[in-house]
Order: C-alpha cells, then structure tokens, then sequence
C-alpha cells in the first residue's frame, strides 16, 4: 500500500474514533440518560394517576357524606327550634301530671354536630314520668334519653323525684 492510501486509512481511522469519542459516545450517553429520565418520569406518573383516582375516591366519599349529612340535618335542632321545644317539653311534662322542679343546659361539644344536654328534675308519679321518657324518645327531632334517676320521696301517695339527662343535637 502505498503512504497516501495508508495515511488515508489511518486518517479515517482516527478521524473515526475522535468522531465516535466527542460526538457518538456523548450523544449515545445522553440517550441512555434521557431512556432513564423516561422511566423515572412514567413511574412519576404512575404514582400520580394513583394519587387522582384516590382523590377521585375521597371526593365522591365527601359528596356522599355531604348528601347524608343534609338529610340527617333536618333531625338536627336549630337555635329557634330549641327555643320551642323547652316550653313544648315543660308543657309536655305538665299535661301528664308531673310537676317540673326545674330545667338546666350543659354545653356539649361533639366530633360531628353540637349538643345540649337538658337536664330536667321532675316529680311526679313513676306511671307518669315513665310514659313522658317514652313521648321524649318519640320526638321528631334528635332528642336522646342520655340519663334519668329516679328515686322515692314519699310513699303515701307514692311520689318520685326524678332526674332526666336529654340531649339534643344542633345544627352548626
């Protein structure tokens, strides 16, 4: 071979692997580089699309709540409505033959909705008292027997002192 063809070949060559080593090899590199972004960022947005449809998932548990929460509103006493049902009660307690000592609130905070407990002393005859405890369990609205106590005061005629815990829940 001759020196023009041999340096031909050796410039080839050469020219071949500094063209390989400054511009295929960091090209080929940053391919490999850009493939590993790829999958990094498809793992990304796996995690993501996980992350909305568990969202998707709580917000429709939210509207359900939500919707539940409004139809038990209306079993839920509003200022006004509390206001009325004191004398209801009071009135109600009367017109069964028992005597009202007296009508006490205590403040309850609860997770959900707010509460009242009305604490009412009475006095009257365990028939009665005991048909009243069933007309407050009968109420329309949220109105639960928390405690009552009853307890002999006299036995001719038979008399009972009683202590009656109602709670009622409010609306926010």
């Amino acid at each position: 071979m001759d020196r023009k063809k041999l340096g031909l070949v050796a410039f080839t060559v050469i020219y071949g692997l500094i063209l390989y080593q400054f511009a295929f090899h960091p090209l080929l590199n940053k391919i490999r580089k850009l493939k590993n972004n790829l999958y990094q960022v498809k793992l990304q947005l796996t995690e993501v699309q996980k992350t909305v449809n568990k969202l998707a998932s709580l917000q429709k548990k939210l509207r359900l709540r939500k919707i539940e929460e409004k139809k038990l509103e209306i079993y839920l006493f509003s200022p006004e409505e509390l206001n009325n049902f004191i004398p209801s009660l009071t009135s109600l307690i009367k017109e069964n033959g028992v005597e009202v000592v007296s009508v006490n609130f205590k403040e309850e905070r609860g997770k959900i909705f707010n509460g009242k407990i009305i604490e009412v002393f009475v006095k009257g005859s365990f028939r009665n008292i005991s048909s009243i405890l069933q007309k407050i369990e009968n109420t329309k609205k949220l109105a639960v027997l928390k405690n009552f106590h009853l307890e002999r005061i006299s036995s001719n005629p038979l008399s009972i002192l009683g202590k009656i815990d109602i709670e009622v829940f409010m609306k926010k």
